[in-house]
């Protein structure tokens, strides 16, 4: 009876099939303000918020203007959609097996298609300023013909965000793959006034392209040489050799509480004597993207002290108690205020956590794999306990009578 019994389990664990998820069928029509989106662009399905794409899919791979995506998910699972990185408008779905037709649609405040034929030997000129306040100057590596589409929000169509201050100004940049695969490198320019510049308080110097990347979720600024601004004719540029989602940010600008009222920026003053006496000085909270020397920032001309304002210098100093600053060594009586170079007062960090029992158990159970054998287990721990009490205890009893 025993042997049948392992038999039975041996074969259970053998042969069972794991539970595997069922594949949904997702599809319909992409539009963006009521028009069909340009094929080449990508839908990407997203199960329960998870932050990486369950799939993905390209527009017109199979008809022209609809996409088709297959997701594999369990019942119940909370289905999203992104076209371009660009969350839809409709709702999430709840996974179930078999084929949904979903039409999906984005809003945008104004957008330019057109159709181009480029030469290998020279750039192509898309001129959407009037439509975008954009123009593209582009180069490919062999002649193509094609489509380009700009796309302009006027606010972040994403919910990533950070603490540098921007225009409100935002473009979404796609071409057929024809282009795309052709592609070499662009330049892009992106116009804006003065009355906006004023509006959200920035330095016109500041101002940059940043580009969104898809695989950290962050922005990067277009920095000389690769980017910058024409104050003259009122664009910020860059050099790009892709095509992404662009924003344009700068630095807000530094407010001063003067005994006359609050100055902004660094201009003088409107008459013919000097500037007045500074009683209080509002520092701004300016949040950085690269900050050159994290929690040792000497305070600037105004008092202040951020990402913005200067770093210590290498320069050998003498400290007050007589110690020399500047060498390496934090020694007695010197301290992050009068020797910041060799004090250095670092950001807490987190320990990463290691992975327990608990939670590699977790991980195992959640696999579907994990499931079926943890299942078998379970089967066979049940059939020892019948064999325990049905046949092996009451044999011992018999036994012992």
């Amino acid at each position: 009876m025993l042997k049948k019994l392992l038999l039975l389990a041996v074969f259970t664990l053998l042969f069972a099939e794991p539970v595997l998820a069922v594949p949904g069928d997702w599809w319909g029509s992409v539009k963006i303000n009521d028009r069909y989106m340009a094929n080449g662009s990508t839908v990407t399905a997203y199960v329960n918020g998870n932050i990486t794409p369950a799939a993905s899919s390209i527009v017109g791979s199979l008809l022209s203007n609809y996409y088709l995506v297959h997701v594999e998910a369990m019942s119940g699972d909370s289905i999203t959609f992104k076209v371009n990185n660009i969350p839809v408008e409709q709702s999430a779905q709840s996974w179930s097996e078999g084929d949904h037709e979903l039409n999906l649609s984005i809003k945008v405040n104004s957008s330019f298609t057109s159709s181009v034929s480029i030469n290998a030997t020279k750039n192509a000129v898309i001129d959407a300023i009037n439509e975008t306040g954009t123009s593209l100057e582009i180069t490919t590596n062999n002649d193509v013909s094609g489509t380009v589409s700009v796309i302009k929000y006027s606010e972040n169509p994403l919910t990533e965000n950070f603490g540098v201050v921007g225009l409100d100004t935002y473009i979404q940049i796609e071409t057929s793959p024809e282009i795309a695969d052709a592609f070499s490198w662009a330049i892009i320019k992106i116009y804006y006034t003065n009355e906006e510049v004023n509006k959200y308080g920035l330095e016109e110097n500041s101002l940059r392209i940043y580009y969104y990347n898809l695989t950290d979720g962050t922005w990067i600024p277009y920095n000389p040489p690769n980017g910058g601004v024409n104050t003259a004719d009122n664009y910020v540029w860059a050099n790009t050799t892709h095509f992404s989602l662009f924003g344009v940010y700068g630095t807000a600008l530094q407010t001063t509480t003067t005994s006359l009222g609050t100055v902004t920026g660094g201009g003088g003053s409107s008459g013919g004597g000097p500037a007045p006496t500074t009683n209080k000085t509002t520092c701004p909270k300016i949040l950085c993207v690269y900050d050159p020397c994290p929690n040792r920032h000497l305070p600037d001309a105004n008092g202040c002290i951020n990402c913005a304002s200067p770093c210590p210098t290498n320069a050998t100093t003498t400290a007050p108690s007589g110690t020399v600053c500047g060498n390496g060594i934090c020694e007695s009586g010197e301290n992050n205020s009068n020797c910041p170079a060799d004090c250095l007062i670092l950001p807490t960090t987190t320990t990463p956590m290691t992975s327990s029992p608990i939670t590699g158990l977790a991980v195992f159970v959640s696999s579907q794999f994990g499931m079926s054998l943890l299942l078998s287990a379970m089967i066979v721990a049940a059939l020892i306990i019948v064999f325990y009490k049905k046949w092996y205890v009451p044999r011992k009893i018999k036994k012992g009578q």
